[in-house]
């Protein structure tokens, strides 16, 4: 194996080679300002010692999206995306990605006057014949063989340039991205690997070489430092970014001999480790031990189940199981009529060993999830908890589960997966109420049970509250029945049915973004969860909820019904406020235009009208907001129920697809449905309008409208 031809010296910082792989990336990058995206690329980890990153994308944590590496007599360059095909055309210097491919081919074949070029199509007998291979025609699941003979080619003097989007080829085979990946296979001994997740553009549509960072991002380097800082011969100074490390300890393959060996007895030698906790988060500073919980976190798996056991930390969040807790063994009967995670009411105590048995029907399409705090915080400056605390696996016989971390225990169903009945094991009960299945006199019980997290079950959501804040609360009945409310109102604005998967709220002592976010669940923090100051959580209190609503909440759920088609360029924080005034109205009596955040834009967007600027129109979610309000004031609800009910009648070929065609599709059915032409009153807030929309006839059949400014007129 070519693997055994690998150096497993120590890693250090190769200042040796520093000069030449700047030189490398210098003559890659020639000719090029900027390398355009092509669609979204993914992500590089560069790690081994002859590897090096040739260009990174943006943000904080700038990852490469391009790396190289020396193997043996040979080169190699891999892309996360589809950069290699113009290394197969006649090089065009009008295109940066022909130039960088071109670059790419010099770079593999130097020396070399007339090199030979072929493809992954040609047999591996063939291979001996090309100067360089270009990773096109190769075949999707290659067998060892194949992959050999390529790390042999590569290591004999020829080269190799590969390319993949890796978060659309996990997508779409959802396979393990470290292990099966074909590039991966091939270039992982050589010190380089795709790695999951998105790259951000450094700049607008591509990649700037001015803001390369590509020279602080080797993984093996930045361990190199924090290596050297626990054993006290390192300097702190000029501390290197340390995401790229994270970003290795997860993309390397579990046979890697590169980097993994080092990395082991890094977290096994590590003195005195800190876990991240809500009262002592781990913050940039902390990197040695961010960089032992990324190992811990990476490691665990692998580690068999009698061995495995809690985390430090784990007992502050998600929380600890009281010792004399009661462990249950409980049998279930789960029905897939409704996608998403299936409450159990009960809770998995860290470092203890779940077990599930199969009792009727089969367990494929069926998958076991512990724990409900699904967001990763890997790329927050600071860390409450840590990073990663949940874990999804197939359903299957006899199977055994730990969590060094714990959580609630969920059952999830694909749509082809059958009635099945299990029996479970080693769990705790936590406080569960369902509505219209949990009886007052069992909730009395039931909200006293052990598990630190609760769920409160409605016909159409779910909220997962830390226990302490359901202790008090006597009734969830009216609360349960209020939000269900909200989701029921929010699918009559949007003209949609009920969605089948049962919306959820969970509650975290930090989120992966913003104050909270959309999705599935939405996620919240924790301050809208808990009881504080001898009052009722914010999220549980029924009488406050009727009379005040809840902007984030109902701005969130709102998000999860937004459509595309009526959601252009600087309205994606605009039209899910449509759902938030639409509930805060039919759930807690809120006139729209009286509604106290609209009130708070009023000013500002009577200013805008002075000067308009749809450019600083879309720039202000609540200036954006108002024209919508008025339209509202003026028509009412119904009229937007209408206008969005004719979106879904619309082919979806001919559904508007850019800006423009949104902004005009709207005005037009917007228009129709009201027998009103609204063009004066958009004009007014500067909308660009197209000429097809301009000499419209159809609307201008219709009388005028051109909205009521009094009320900017009086700011």
């Amino acid at each position: 194996m070519i693997r055994k031809l690998l150096p497993l010296g120590p890693l250090l910082l190769f200042v040796s080679t520093l000069s030449a792989q700047e030189s490398d990336r210098d003559f890659l990058l020639k000719g090029i300002d900027v390398l355009p995206r092509n669609g979204v690329p993914g992500t590089v980890s560069v790690f081994g010692p002859k590897a090096f990153a040739i260009l990174t994308g943006g943000g904080k944590q700038a990852l490469p999206m391009t790396g190289a590496s020396r193997f043996g007599k040979g080169r190699v360059v891999i892309a996360a995306h589809g950069y290699v095909g113009p290394a197969n055309t006649p090089r065009d210097e009008q295109d940066p990605r022909s130039i960088f491919a071109h670059n790419v081919l010099e770079w593999l074949t130097v020396g070399k006057k007339k090199p030979k070029v072929g493809t992954l199509r040609s047999s591996p007998e063939e291979w001996k014949n090309f100067d360089v291979l270009l990773w096109l025609g190769a075949p999707d699941w290659p067998d060892n063989d194949w992959i050999e003979n390529l790390q042999n080619y590569v290591h004999a003097g020829g080269s190799l340039f590969a390319g993949s989007c890796p978060w659309g080829w996990k997508q779409v085979t959802g396979r393990d991205l470290r292990e099966d990946h074909p590039i991966n296979r091939v270039v992982a001994p050589m010190g380089l690997a795709l790695g999951d997740g998105y790259n951000d553009a450094n700049q607008g549509g591509g990649f700037s070489v001015s803001k390369n960072r590509a020279d602080r991002v080797h993984a093996g380097n930045v361990f190199a430092y924090y290596s050297a800082i626990t054993t006290g011969k390192g300097e702190r100074d000029n501390q290197p970014p340390f995401y790229p490390l994270i970003h290795a300890v997860d993309s390397l393959p579990k046979e890697d001999p590169i980097l993994l060996p080092k990395l082991r007895e890094f977290a096994d030698r590590m003195p005195n480790p800190k876990a991240p906790t809500p009262d002592n988060p781990l913050s940039e500073k902390d990197g040695v031990h961010r960089l032992w919980v990324a190992l811990q976190s990476r490691f665990w798996k692998d580690t068999p189940i009698e061995s495995r056991t809690a985390f430090l930390g784990s007992d502050k969040f998600p929380g600890a199981v009281p010792s004399d807790a009661e462990r249950n063994k409980r049998s279930l009967t789960l029905i897939s009529s409704r996608p998403g995670w299936q409450s159990t009411g009960l809770y998995l105590p860290a470092g203890e060993i779940l077990e599930v048995n199969r009792i009727l029907g089969s367990a494929k399409d069926w998958s076991l999830r512990v724990g409900c705090h699904r967001d990763t915080l890997w790329h927050k400056p600071s860390w409450p908890r840590w990073p990663e605390i949940t874990q999804e696996l197939p359903l299957t016989e006899g199977m055994l589960v730990v969590s060094p971390w714990g959580g609630p225990v969920y059952f999830v169903a694909k749509p082809s997966a059958e009635k099945i009945k299990v029996s479970i094991s080693g769990t705790v009960s936590a406080p569960l109420f369902v509505l219209g299945e949990t009886t007052n006199k069992e909730w009395q019980q039931q909200r006293l049970a052990p598990g630190p997290w609760a769920e409160l079950v409605g016909k159409e959501c779910v909220l997962t509250v830390p226990s302490e804040s359901v202790r008090e609360l006597h009734d969830p009945s009216e609360v349960m029945e209020f939000w269900d409310g909200v989701i029921t109102a929010h699918c009559k604005l949007g003209s949609e049915p009920i969605p089948l998967q049962k919306e959820r709220f969970v509650a975290d002592v930090l989120i992966s973004a913003g104050y909270m976010h959309s999705g599935y669940p939405v996620m919240t923090h924790l301050d809208v969860a808990e009881s504080r100051n001898g009052k009722m959580a914010r999220v549980l209190d029924a009488k406050d909820l009727k009379k005040r609503g809840s902007w984030g909440h109902f701005h969130e759920w709102g998000h999860n019904r937004q459509k595309g088609w009526w959601t252009f360029s600087g309205t994606g924080e605009v039209t899910c406020n449509l759902f938030s005034l639409h509930a805060g109205e039919k759930l807690c009596g809120i006139t729209p235009w009286e509604n106290p955040w609209l009130e708070g834009q009023k000013k500002a967007a009577a200013k805008y009208l002075q000067s308009p600027d749809f450019s600083k129109w879309r720039a202000s979610p609540g200036i954006g907001l108002v024209i919508y309000a008025m339209l509202q004031r003026e028509f009412g609800w119904d009229a937007f129920e209408n206008v969005f009910s004719q979106y879904h009648l619309i082919d979806k070929a001919k559904l508007p697809k850019n800006d423009q065609e949104k902004q005009d599709t709207f005005l037009r059915i917007f228009s129709l449905t009201v027998e009103r032409d609204l063009r004066p009153m958009f004009s007014r807030w500067a909308w660009p309008m197209s000429p097809a929309i301009l000499q419209d006839k159809s609307l201008g059949r219709l009388k005028e409208w051109g909205g009521d400014f009094r009320w900017a007129e009086e700011l």
